[in-house]
């Protein structure tokens, strides 16, 4: 891997330093956008009279503090998974089996919609600490809400210029036009395209690029972030920087995750995780080579996570593997 890229750069530091300071950057934000066939996405304001801050996904160990007043929080919200036209309703005198149309009152119901980002504590820890490293001309795969660079500017970050780059035009169309009318004396280019195609054809070079373009901090997307990785280590200048939102968490959670599996071998079969590759991958080295040592899996398993780079993207999906969740299912 790239010594651009440290996956060990905590982007989750929490102090009440950083707390205070985040507290009082003041964020712009879209007006509420509801929910239609138009758009890809929808907003929803949510009030809360405390926050948690999770320093630690795998343990839950966590951060609880009250707000002097009231929060309103910006949602930024999609449909969960890939829409369901039909489902099947099974007659339970003939069992007889007919497919009816999915109406999305029920669907909502069956799959609440995704938080796709938000302004919470946990939020804009990540994106505060991520901004504190930013300089000279900047890339940003994923807008979101427009966080990240929002607190580039209150940090007043040496940065020359900003490029942000989202594949979702309703994203574009609006938070990037908000960014825009937002920060008129900034120099900030959005444009409308997949972050892997616009670092295979731009011809910039950038001082920092920061990554934030995957659903939730499950490590099967690891593979894929690595192939991001290598692709921006040609388009960063020599002393350039790489970020990735969350990768530091993933990375250490897939090691505890081998390491319980490793003990348990059998714990592997009570998960459906077809779609995780990255632990298949490491399942299919465990079930050939049962002689390593321990220190020869924890090698081989940080070697793979760290040098693996696959360009498939991974869906979202219902399932999430963590070492948590692999601990509880063994001690279940």
């Amino acid at each position: 891997m790239t010594k651009k890229f440290n996956p060990l750069f905590e982007d989750k530091e929490f102090n009440e330093a950083i707390l205070k300071e985040v507290q009082k950057i003041k964020l712009v934000f879209p007006d509420l956008i509801d929910r239609s066939e138009d758009f890809s996405f929808w907003t929803s304001y949510k009030v809360v009279f405390d926050e948690e801050f999770q320093l630690d996904m795998n343990t839950h160990e966590t951060v609880e503090y009250f707000i002097r007043d009231p929060k309103i929080l910006t949602l930024i919200l999609r449909q969960n998974y890939e829409y369901l036209d039909n489902f099947t309703v099974k007659d339970v005198v003939t069992g007889e089996r007919t497919d009816r149309p999915m109406p999305k009152e029920l669907y909502d119901i069956l799959f609440p919609p995704r938080v796709w980002m938000s302004d919470n504590i946990n939020e804009s820890i990540h994106m505060y600490n991520a901004a504190k490293n930013a300089k000279g001309n900047v890339l940003v795969g994923g807008l979101g809400l427009g966080i990240y660079p929002q607190y580039i500017f209150a940090l007043n970050r040496p940065v020359d210029s900003i490029t942000i780059v989202d594949s979702d035009k309703d994203i574009v169309d609006i938070i990037g036009k908000l960014m825009l009318d937002s920060f008129p004396d900034r120099k900030i280019n959005i444009v409308h395209d997949s972050i892997e195609n616009f670092m295979q054809n731009t011809s910039e070079k950038f001082d920092t690029v920061h990554f934030d373009t995957w659903g939730d901090l499950n490590f099967k997307f690891l593979f894929y972030i690595n192939y991001l990785i290598s692709l921006a280590d040609k388009i960063t200048t020599e002393n350039g920087s790489i970020l990735a939102w969350g990768y530091k968490h993933m990375y250490e959670d897939f090691l505890a995750s081998c390491k319980l599996i490793r003990d348990k071998p059998d714990t592997w079969e009570r998960f459906y995780l077809q779609d995780n590759e990255v632990m298949m991958k490491f399942i299919e080295k465990l079930k050939k080579e049962e002689k390593l040592t321990e220190k020869e899996y924890e090698e081989y398993a940080n070697d793979m996570i760290l040098n693996t780079v696959d360009p498939k993207q991974i869906p979202l999906t219902m399932s999430f593997s963590s070492s948590n969740a692999i601990n509880q299912r063994i001690n279940f």
